[in-house]
């Protein structure tokens, strides 16, 4: 594509169509906060067939974001020729994964010539002791890591595709998490987008109390010097699920100010054309959402920052969660 997806956003009289794929529910982590509550052991993977079908229905095509996700996708044994079949609709195609088997080189070049737009690899911490621990598995941030340098040399070579990394506000990343930021994008400076999320309160985090509680004063600061940490190193940050209200008033500008220089206030432009498409195992033509990207999930609608808040429905779950928002009547 001439411009970025994010760049698309903003350019006013588009319609966002976004198509997400769970291709599997398999997983080789064993992430104690877990975002996929449905046994793999009872669900089987979207086949190739049944995600030509899901395109056929929805209408894929140019200008639309297609996202692989799971689970972990690169456990599909055709993994490859389902990016294939996206990326010949010509939308822009994202793959979330743990970055693992990435680390072989030669898988992760079969991977990374399908043509992807982008690839998001999670990262939980700033070492293999604090990462392992999020994870479950021993050595998991090893290949990650590795897998990470294997696409980098990649895209240093061919130019694509744009890199992300993120990672998660829990109980356990929270107190580590300024160092853990300053880590990663130290270790990946040409990184594209660094995204810092807030957690989906699944039913396995909801057990594992994997939950912040933002209304804590000593968490809340070290959530604060996490987003002060990456504004300074000149990240491209993406809060995603961070309620703005518990950032301080200067680290909040200072996002809102990072924001502003490369995206316009969100929703700009967008019409009722606009959706969002999920296809799974049990749904494997797809659940059409209209009006997704105008919809805000915060429920304090009078705040001043309601429409800029990316705020997961799911993250409210938790009450722990949710005990330090509140509504900001100034910015």
């Amino acid at each position: 594509m001439s411009v970025k997806y994010d760049q698309k956003l903003c350019l006013g009289g588009v319609s966002l169509h976004i198509h997400y794929f769970n291709v599997t529910y398999r997983c080789n982590n064993r992430c104690y906060f877990c975002a996929s509550d449905s046994p793999s052991e009872f669900l089987p993977d979207l086949t190739v067939d049944e995600i030509r079908k899901s395109i056929a229905h929805s209408g894929t095509g140019p200008g639309d974001m297609a996202v692989v996700n799971g689970g972990e996708p690169t456990v599909h044994p055709h993994l490859r020729e389902i990016l294939e079949v996206l990326v010949d609709t010509g939308a822009y195609v994202v793959l979330f994964t743990n970055g693992r088997k990435l680390a072989d080189p030669a898988y992760a070049m079969s991977v990374l010539r399908c043509g992807l737009s982008r690839i998001s690899v999670p990262l939980y911490g700033y070492d293999a002791t604090t990462h392992d621990d999020c994870t479950g598995i021993g050595g998991s941030w090893h290949e990650t890591v590795e897998g990470l340098h294997n696409v980098f040399r990649w895209r240093e070579s061919m130019g694509t595709p744009e890199v992300e990394l993120k990672t998660l506000i829990t109980d356990r990343t929270i107190g580590y998490l300024p160092r853990a930021i300053s880590t990663i994008l130290r270790m990946f400076p040409s990184v594209d987008r660094f995204v810092l999320s807030g957690l989906i309160q699944s039913d396995t985090a909801l057990a594992s109390h994997a939950a912040v509680d933002l209304g804590n004063p000593q968490l809340l600061e070290q959530l604060n010097r996490a987003v002060m940490e990456a504004l300074q190193i000149g990240s491209r940050l993406i809060l995603d699920s961070v309620p703005l209200c518990v950032l301080n008033p200067d680290v909040r500008i200072q996002w809102l100010f990072s924001r502003s220089k490369r995206s316009c206030a969100r929703g700009r432009g967008q019409t009722s054309e606009s959706y969002f498409v999920y296809a799974d195992a049990k749904f494997p033509e797809g659940i059409k959402e209209r009006d997704w990207w105008n919809i805000s999930h915060c429920p304090h609608e009078q705040c001043r920052l309601h429409s800029v808040c990316r705020m997961n429905p799911r993250y409210f779950r938790s009450p722990i969660a949710a005990s330090g928002i509140r509504p900001i009547v100034e910015v």
